[in-house]
């Protein structure tokens, strides 16, 4: 007789009890006298949750793997799932209703929009036939509601005789904890496979921030793990959000599983809702891998998190029947992509033990030839770039560099919650303050206009105001009215006060104690009487100081006090370094696509003509020199000074011809190292 495998799913089971709302909650901000007379479309349905839910996705996979294995597990009864009222199982309240979905899968998808609560089951019982006392994979769907704590309801063989040969434990908070977690340990620590959401770690209070890079968060990750009791198990795998997972091994390197386009959050920021079974759903991949004959954890999470993206995107499915409607999990959509994923996301190895300073850049680049890769995305786009190349892209602001990815990401999370709140009507008493700092020609302020123009489309009203062309402190006055202007024309005004580190009559840094009042009070003192400000974001851009380091630093301890510095510096909320195009150090290897994104940008802008879909047509010799100049004068004023004086207009393609004569590049640029490298002649 063949030795089929044998697979048992055990662990806490619930009736998922489903609002169905198919106009979604409008009907909530009625008074319920005015909502009953109106009343929109309802209903009641219930799916089975938890280990139950799991029971079937693993069942799914493991088919498509090893056909001949048994998959044995819990189901729920047809009257547990007919009786609100059955205590036998835990119960969960959700509100469903269609959100947002891409256009390929018809523009909307039914996702959880509020969950209402849970209920403990009063009787509780096993779901389950007792396990095979001989099964190879065991997987354990612990969302501790009293299957940790019930030792009556494990199997045999987490107590005696063989242990399985693989363990799968999907668990929540609080975590590496209670009876379970211990029998665990004394019987299977080494082949005990975790998987645990990234919101799990922080529930658990371990020290995982919100996404800034990848970088961050796989160091976070993986730091929390190995801090924590979840170290002890072979290996712990950590989904992101819908797009990577860090894998953890107990006895081995870590490895990053990651989309270079999005971060942790992203997907369900531009599809809103939730469904149930996104962990279920990597758990069951690797189940499966464990199953068959591979061995490949990377491949099989890599399936999971295809088949939760899935499972987000296409939300679950309606079934009509006469006139009742409820939800299924779409098992079908989930079990292609946990056969073949339709998208394979790249993976990275990095030591953070040493260092908080590795770059997924130079991890994946290594000796490839940084100056092609530059081309290609000037030509084509950030779209071309290496597929494991992380980008963060902003409207028409895009950065591979990790510092700036960082720096933007904390900024944008901080003017979005400020925004958030200003669209909800929140009394917002005072400015929002925000500094950005770089070398002169960075980019800066096109770099914050991205972030602000995405955030808040024709809501957003730009000023700004140079301080160095302000003659005295009284030009101030009429600057802030411009803003209550803006203000009362109902839009949130994004102020820039450019050069606001310069001297005022011969003061250094005089301009700041003249924001102090309008930065902590929302108000400014004109003719004796304090005027409010109203909500706004203001941005200060730096023009001495390329970082905060070195705003912060730039002057001596009186002078700084005198100036008032700590005080405007504790009114800061947020900061951003911009770096530009010119390299920031030796180590520094993005420099080159800064200058690829930059010029691309700039071309798109300036020369549209010039651009086709998403090619730019121009001059390899051109685009050489552009990349490989040893320095630009002025920054980013420089390279958009050179495609300002280049004769584009009425031409389809930059060709050498177009650039201006050495003496005019030799404003921002070597003009003959420059023009060395537009025709071949020059090395480097």
């Amino acid at each position: 007789m063949a030795n089929h495998k044998k697979v048992a799913v055990i662990g806490d089971v619930t009736v998922d009890w489903q609002v169905v709302l198919p106009h979604g909650l409008h009907g909530s901000s009625l008074d319920p006298l005015w909502a009953w007379s109106a009343p929109e479309e309802s209903q009641l349905s219930a799916h089975a949750g938890g280990a139950a839910l799991l029971h079937a996705i693993v069942e799914a996979a493991v088919a498509d793997r090893d056909p001949s294995a048994e998959v044995s597990g819990p189901s729920v009864p047809a009257e547990a799932l007919a009786r609100p009222d059955t205590g036998d199982f835990a119960r969960l309240v959700m509100a469903w209703s269609p959100a947002p979905a891409p256009q390929a899968l018809g523009g909307s998808a039914w996702r959880i929009v509020e969950l209402f609560g849970r209920t403990a089951a009063i009787r509780p019982r096993s779901a389950a036939p007792e396990p095979p006392g001989d099964a190879d994979v065991i997987v354990i769907d612990d969302l501790a509601l009293g299957f940790r704590d019930d030792p009556m309801q494990w199997p045999a063989a987490l107590s005696e005789g063989q242990p399985p040969r693989e363990v799968v434990l999907l668990t929540t908070v609080p975590l590496a904890r209670g009876p379970l977690w211990e029998r665990l340990l004394e019987r299977c620590a080494d082949v005990l496979t975790v998987v645990v959401l990234s919101e799990d770690l922080r529930k658990d209070s371990l020290p995982v921030g919100y996404p800034l890079s990848w970088e961050q968060l796989y160091r976070d990750v993986v730091r929390a793990v190995r801090g924590c009791g979840l170290a002890e198990a072979a290996r712990v795998v950590v989904p992101v959000g819908l797009s990577g997972a860090v894998i953890i091994e107990r006895e081995g390197a870590s490895r990053l599983l990651f989309s270079p386009r999005t971060l942790e959050g992203d997907e369900r920021a531009t599809w809103p809702g939730a469904v149930v079974g996104y962990a279920m759903c990597v758990a069951a991949a690797i189940a499966a891998e464990m199953t068959g004959d591979g061995a490949d954890l990377t491949a099989a999470t890599n399936r999971g998190l295809a088949a939760a993206r899935a499972l987000h995107l296409g939300g679950y499915d309606l079934v009509r029947d006469g006139e009742q409607i409820r939800l299924r999990f779409p098992l079908e959509r989930v079990r292609q992509e946990l056969r073949e994923a339709s998208v394979v996301l790249p993976s990275v190895a990095m030591d953070v033990a040493t260092s908080d300073d590795r770059r997924i850049l130079t991890e994946v680049v290594g000796g490839a030839d940084l100056v092609t890769m530059a081309e290609t995305v000037a030509v084509y786009g950030p779209g071309h770039l290496e597929a494991a190349v992380p980008v963060e892209t902003v409207g028409a602001w895009s950065s591979v560099d990790r510092d700036e990815i960082e720096s933007m990401r904390a900024v944008r999370g901080i003017v979005s919650e400020y925004v958030r709140q200003w669209r909800a009507g929140t009394r917002l008493e005072r400015p929002l303050s925000i500094a950005v700092f770089g070398p002169p020609g960075a980019g800066k302020s096109f770099a914050v206009k991205q972030m602000a123009r995405a955030l808040l489309p024709g809501l957003m009203k730009e000023l700004e105001f140079n301080l160095s062309q302000f003659h005295d402190e009284s030009e101030l006055g009429p600057a802030l009215h411009r803003v209550r202007d803006a203000v009362l024309q109902q839009y949130l005004p994004l102020v820039f006060w450019d050069e606001f580190d310069t001297a005022l009559r011969g003061v250094p840094l005089g301009w700041l104690r003249h924001f102090l009042a309008p930065m902590q009070d929302g108000a400014f003192l004109e003719q004796g009487a304090f005027h409010p400000i109203g909500p706004a974001i203001f941005v200060f851009a730096g023009g001495t100081s390329a970082t905060l380091d070195d705003f912060v630093g730039g002057t001596d301890a009186t002078q700084a006090k005198q100036a008032k510095k700590p005080d405007f510096l504790s009114r800061l909320r947020a900061y951003v370094n911009v770096y530009g195009p010119n390299p920031q150090s030796e180590h520094d290897v993005a420099y080159i696509l800064r200058r690829a994104l930059l010029l691309r940008s700039l071309l798109q802008r300036k020369a549209p003509q010039i651009v086709d879909g998403d090619l730019v047509r121009i001059d390899p010799g051109v685009l050489r020199a552009f990349l490989k100049a040893d320095g630009y004068t002025h920054g980013a004023r420089s390279m958009e000074a050179i495609v300002d004086m280049s004769a584009l207009s009425g031409k389809s393609r930059f060709e050498r011809a177009s650039l201006p004569p050495a003496n005019q590049l030799a404003l921002h640029v070597d003009a003959a190292r420059y023009l060395a490298l537009v025709y071949g002649t020059g090395s480097g």
